[in-house]
């Protein structure tokens, strides 16, 4: 998985990591985000498991702190 390529899948999806969208506080739509995040780069749920889910602690702290 390119770290870049998850970035910019992020960067799409503002409800992972902007407080003001609305929905924002719903895990429902931030799951769906992920997911939606998963099968653009075409990752298993278990290789997000071990891979996305560290990675995107780090990739929305970075989002948070360049906004």
């Amino acid at each position: 998985m390119n770290e870049l390529d998850l970035i910019k899948e992020v960067e799409k999806r503002p409800i992972l990591y902007d407080k003001s969208v609305s929905g924002f506080n719903k895990t429902k739509l931030r799951d769906d985000a992920w997911k939606d995040v998963q099968e653009a780069l075409n990752v298993t749920v278990c290789t997000c498991t071990g891979v996305l889910l560290p990675v995107q602690v780090f990739v929305v702290e970075e989002l948070v702190v360049v906004m």
